[in-house]
């Protein structure tokens, strides 16, 4: 079977809409917590943006190419997905970081991981990608090469942004050196590969 021959069935579940016709606020949001923007969280009542289906984007393009996803999955308190964000891409703004009463946690007042904390730490995005990407497609494609690699993190590390102005419109994406590069010309191929 080719990609070709594939018919996907997408579903929403009733929760699809279009920020551009219609307000939803974060508090209403229901993505999944692996996969649900920060803001919905730390500014329940401002609107979603389409920024906000760019970071589920950046989360499903790297479940797709590591066959894993990058936040957890298992049922965990929202507090630990905002500490996997935070191990994963960086501080929170300092705003969310104030407001974050689940913070102590997981960190003390200057960020570091608490005791408790440091055996559950995830590894930084560019670590992860070795682990959750390399590892996988050492065993059964042959890895990604270093151009390949730099391009994708830097793609995904835009889409996972905190600030949801800062994040790239789905043209930029579209654009972006790896999708222009490899993504896009590999699924040209896989359309016309026979089985």
């Amino acid at each position: 079977m080719t990609l070709a021959d594939v018919r996907p069935l997408l579903s929403d579940f009733g929760e699809a809409f279009a920020p551009a016709s219609e307000v939803r606020l974060g508090q209403d949001c229901h993505t999944p917590p692996a996969f649900r923007s920060p803001e919905a969280r730390f500014e329940p009542q401002k609107p979603l943006t389409y920024s906000s289906d760019i970071w589920s984007l950046a989360t499903a393009i790297w479940e797709v190419m590591g066959m894993k996803a990058l936040f957890s999955i298992d049922m965990v308190p929202d507090d630990e997905i905002v500490a996997q964000h935070i191990d994963v891409l960086g501080p929170l703004p300092r705003e969310w970081w104030l407001r974050w009463e689940g913070r102590g946690k997981f960190f003390t007042e200057d960020g570091h991981p608490t005791d408790a904390y440091l055996e559950n730490k995830w590894p930084p995005l560019e670590e992860a990608f070795d682990i959750d990407i390399q590892k996988w497609r050492r065993k059964w494609r042959g890895v990604v090469e270093e151009e390949e690699r730099a391009a994708f993190v830097d793609l995904i590390r835009r889409m996972l942004l905190f600030r949801p102005e800062a994040r790239p419109t789905a043209e930029d994406v579209l654009q972006s050196e790896w999708m222009v590069k490899w993504a896009l010309p590999d699924y040209e191929r896989s359309l016309n590969t026979s089985p």
